[in-house]
């Protein structure tokens, strides 16, 4: 059995170059973006969307289409699932197909399938738009991100806007200022105060991570309780008064957390502390949660500590690191592993400080003097800027990130996460 991987990847800079080579779009290639509700506020010229949520349903239709095409390149806002997954059905059933026409196609072979290279733009339409969104030829309707210019230009928040965060486990490592934090995990008990203490307020504004799903879930459920709680109230006479005067506008965060943090570039924040000087282990220590995943590079002076065993090193980690000012938590894409570990993390840090209270040790606790933080994009992310800078990376292996699928990561995930309370 062949070990050619099913997909690999292309860079934002390597597609910006083919779309711009007088190559023709759908015949010489074709970009598929798989984003869904997210799709809206931009997307790569010429690309077909084939949303997520109904894309096993269209991938027949998808590879008729496209069998003659020589590169297909998938994505979806990061890259990170969706559009890997995409990627790895589209050649399993291309694969599947090609298989059972094999016999048929051997006494004519001009009618078996083209050679095709399956790809996954490295970084999502997220970075792509990052780099190129100023260039039409690349990037058509794109809207820039007005939540930044709400938030500076003077209006109050809580009162003329409100940003709800719905993020759980991983709301550590930042947040935007003033929000209000609704989990998920309790947004429908939460959700009747929410809109109680919203009903005034002219723009509302949910996101999680990267508002895929539980912002858009939170907007769409606060809207329609929103909606019946008025329409049990109305007066009929004053129906059409009410509606005048009903100017909220829900919105939800393109992109969450994750695109509007990385618009101030604080990815770039752990590549500055690692090369200010500052000792690692003393001034700062990176935590890498990643269990076998972890072959293939890391960042340099990192701490491994294996999410499969991380609770049963977690005191001892605890002790090593009782002084150090930061700490930074990731596993690949910080998205499950990184931030339960954080959270593991902060949660018995507290626990001991309380129990020391009062105590001798406990006046000299360093509890409220460090910083817990989780690296945003993971070790993916950090690996796809610095891979080529010794001082940030080592032992990276191009093979091994050539041939990640998204369902070994998400397998790893799923797993770990299984085990939170």
């Amino acid at each position: 059995m062949s070990s050619e991987p099913l997909y690999r990847y292309i860079t934002g800079q390597e597609l910006a170059e083919l779309i711009k080579s007088g190559k023709e779009p759908l015949k010489d290639y074709a970009v598929v973006d798989v984003r869904g509700q997210d799709f809206s506020g931009g997307n790569i010229v010429s690309c077909l969307q084939s949303p997520s949520e109904k894309f096993e349903e269209d991938v027949d239709e998808l590879i008729e289409k496209t069998k003659d095409v020589p590169r297909v390149i998938f994505h979806c806002h990061m890259s990170q699932q969706r559009g890997p997954k995409a990627a790895l059905a589209y050649a399993k059933r291309r694969q599947v197909e090609k298989d059972a026409t094999a016999d048929v196609n051997t006494a004519q072979p001009e009618q078996s399938q083209a050679k095709q290279e399956i790809l996954v733009l490295r970084g999502g339409f997220a970075e792509f738009q990052s780099a190129f969104k100023d260039d039409p030829e690349l990037v058509e309707k794109w809207q820039k991100e007005e939540l930044a210019e709400l938030i500076k230009s003077g209006k109050e928040p809580l009162k003329d806007y409100v940003v709800v965060d719905v993020r759980d486990h991983d709301f550590l490592g930042g947040n935007i200022v003033n929000c209000l934090r609704s989990p998920s995990e309790t947004f429908a008990e939460d959700l009747d105060g929410l809109v109680a203490k919203t009903k005034d307020v002219p723009k509302v504004i949910f996101h999680c991570a990267l508002s895929q799903q539980r912002g858009p879930k939170a907007a769409l459920t606060y809207a329609k309780r929103r909606r019946a709680e008025k329409e049990a109230n109305a007066d009929p006479d004053a129906a059409r008064l009410e509606q005048a005067e009903d100017e909220q506008d829900i919105l939800v965060l393109r992109g969450g957390f994750t695109e509007f943090q990385s618009a101030f570039k604080p990815e770039k924040e752990l590549a500055e502390l690692i090369k200010s000087g500052k000792e690692p282990h003393k001034d700062y220590v990176v935590i890498d949660v990643r269990d076998d995943d972890f072959a293939g590079g890391n960042i340099v002076n990192c701490f491994p500590s294996p999410s499969q065993t991380f609770e049963d090193g977690l005191d001892s980690l605890l002790e090593d690191t009782k002084d150090v000012p930061k700490i930074i938590f990731h596993c690949a894409l910080s998205q499950q592993r990184g931030p339960w570990a954080a959270l593991r993390y902060a949660r018995r840090r507290k626990a001991e400080a309380e129990a020391m209270a009062g105590t001798d040790a406990g006046k000299e606790s360093q509890e409220g003097k460090q910083e817990i933080f989780v690296l945003e994009g993971g070790f993916t992310k950090f690996q796809q800027d610095f891979k080529d800078d010794p001082q940030l990376v080592e032992k990276w292996d191009e093979k091994i990130w050539e041939e990640q699928t998204w369902e070994e990561e998400q397998d790893r995930d799923e797993e770990v996460w299984a085990l939170d309370d």
